[in-house]
C-alpha cells in the first residue's frame, strides 16, 4: 500500500516551513532579486498548505466545493471588470481567431465553468474529491500554450532573427539601448550583437571588467554607418529617441516584428 505522509508529523511540518520560508527570506534581503527566483519554493509552499488543510479536515464534505466556488467568483469578477474597462484594445496578436479582449473574456468564462464543474465533482464524488481541481491547472496550461504560440513575436526574438538571416544576410545587426529585453537575439543569430548607447548596468560593469567593442556610442555607430550594411533592432519605447538621431534618415528600410522594428540600409 502507498505510504501517505502524516500531516501531523512534526518533522515534516518543520521541513516544509524551512523549505519555503528560508529561500523567501534569503531572496527578500538579497540585493539581486527577481520574481522567478521564488519559483523553486512554490511547490513546498503549496504542499505545506495542503498538509495544513488536511490536518484540520478543512475541505471535507460539502466544503470540498469551496475552492471551486471561490475560483468561479474571482473569474466572474475579472470577466466583468475586464469587459467594462477594456472596451478598446490595440490588437497585437490573434489567438485562436480572436483578438486579445475576446480571448481573455472567453478564457474567464471557460474558467468559471470548469471551476464550478470541478467543485461539483469534488463535493459529490468522494473517491475523486479534490483531485477534480486538477482540471483547473490543465485549463491554465492550455490557455497559456495558446497565448505563448500566438505572442511569440512579442516575447521572443526568434522571428526577428529568422528575418535577418533570410532577408538581410549581409547586414551587421545592432541593438538600440535595450539588451536584456532582447538578449536572446545573439543566441538565435549565433553571433555577438553590438549595443548602441547601452543603458544596461550589467553590461556597463561587465565592460569595465573586460573591455570590448560590443558597447558603442551613437557617434561610433554614425562612423560605421557609411561603411557597412547595418540593421538596428529598436523597441517601441525607444522609437522617439531613435528617430531623432541625425543618421536615422540613412536607414531607409524597416520591418516591424512584434514590439520591435528593424531598421536597415
Amino acid at each position: 500500500a502507498p505510504v501517505v505522509p502524516d500531516p501531523a508529523q512534526p518533522a515534516l511540518t518543520r521541513f516544509m516551513w524551512i523549505a519555503w520560508v528560508a529561500p523567501l527570506v534569503f531572496f527578500s534581503i538579497s540585493e539581486a532579486k527577481a520574481n522567478y527566483y521564488l519559483v523553486a519554493v512554490m511547490p513546498f509552499a503549496a504542499l505545506h498548505l495542503v498538509l495544513a488543510l488536511e490536518k484540520r479536515g478543512f475541505l471535507a464534505g460539502a466544503a470540498a466545493a469551496l475552492p471551486g466556488v471561490l475560483v468561479a467568483l474571482v473569474s466572474v469578477a475579472l470577466w466583468i471588470t475586464f469587459g467594462l474597462r477594456a472596451a478598446a484594445v490595440q490588437r497585437l496578436v490573434s489567438i485562436g481567431g480572436m483578438d486579445e479582449r475576446q480571448f481573455v473574456l472567453m478564457a474567464f468564462a471557460v474558467a468559471t465553468m470548469v471551476a464550478l464543474a470541478a467543485a461539483g465533482v469534488a463535493w459529490r464524488v468522494a473517491r475523486i474529491g479534490l483531485l477534480a481541481y486538477l482540471m483547473l491547472p490543465a485549463l491554465v496550461v492550455a490557455i497559456l500554450a495558446l497565448v505563448t504560440v500566438a505572442a511569440e513575436p512579442l516575447i521572443s526574438t526568434r522571428s526577428l532573427a529568422h528575418f535577418v538571416r533570410d532577408a538581410l544576410p549581409g547586414h551587421t545587426v545592432y541593438l538600440y539601448r535595450n539588451f536584456e529585453e532582447q538578449s536572446s537575439l545573439p543566441f538565435y543569430l549565433a553571433t555577438p550583437v553590438a549595443v548602441i548607447d547601452s543603458r544596461s548596468s550589467d553590461l556597463y560593469w561587465g565592460n569595465k571588467l573586460r573591455p570590448n567593442d560590443w558597447l558603442i556610442t551613437e557617434a561610433q555607430f554614425a562612423e560605421h554607418l557609411p561603411q557597412q550594411k547595418v540593421a538596428v533592432a529598436v523597441m517601441d519605447r525607444q522609437m522617439k529617441d531613435f528617430q531623432a538621431q541625425p543618421w536615422f534618415r540613412y536607414l531607409t528600410g524597416k520591418r516591424r516584428i512584434g514590439d520591435t522594428t528593424l531598421f536597415f540600409n
